[in-house]
């Protein structure tokens, strides 16, 4: 399962792992080859077990440890020169369906040292109509509008006209 904490930071985990390992056959040669081969199929049998759970848990530890390692140190923010940074945190866990991904992101500006939310919510974004196939990015004025609000916050809009 993929979640998004309050951190923002994507975070995986892994409960349990199923396997369909179909067949492993082993054959010996050379030597006295024909005696060991009689026992082939117990060989092949105890190998199988071993390589499923060998197969396990190193997907579990693929996606427990690391992948989760490498999620916990992707950035969340992108500074923006002169102003701040733009935070886009994964808002909700992502939703994974028959052909699509769907991930909500943050989107909000902050000013340098300064992380208050802005006073106003962004827009309610509705589904894409019908089953496409294609990317959809819904893009709203709320980053605009955080922009504008951190500015118009810290005097970066105001300007005095004299003559």
């Amino acid at each position: 399962g993929i979640d998004s904490p309050a951190s923002g930071h994507p975070t995986i985990a892994s409960s349990s792992c199923t396997d369909d390992l179909q067949k492993v056959k082993v054959k010996f040669h050379g030597g006295a080859s024909w005696l060991y081969n009689l026992f082939n199929n117990n060989v092949a049998r105890s190998l199988k077990n071993k390589l499923k759970d060998l197969l396990c848990k190193s997907a579990l530890k693929a996606v427990n440890e690391d992948a989760a390692k490498k999620l916990a140190t992707m950035e969340v923010t992108v500074p923006i020169k002169g102003i701040g940074s733009l935070d886009y945190r994964l808002t909700s866990a992502p939703v994974f369906g028959n052909g699509f991904i769907e991930a909500g992101f943050k989107g909000e500006v902050f000013w340098t040292g300064d992380a208050t939310k802005a006073p106003f919510s962004p827009p309610v974004v509705s589904d894409p109509p019908g089953d496409i196939k294609m990317l959809t990015i819904w893009l709203t004025d709320y980053v605009a509008n955080t922009v504008t609000y951190v500015a118009h916050k810290h005097d970066v809009l105001k300007y005095h006209l004299t003559p």
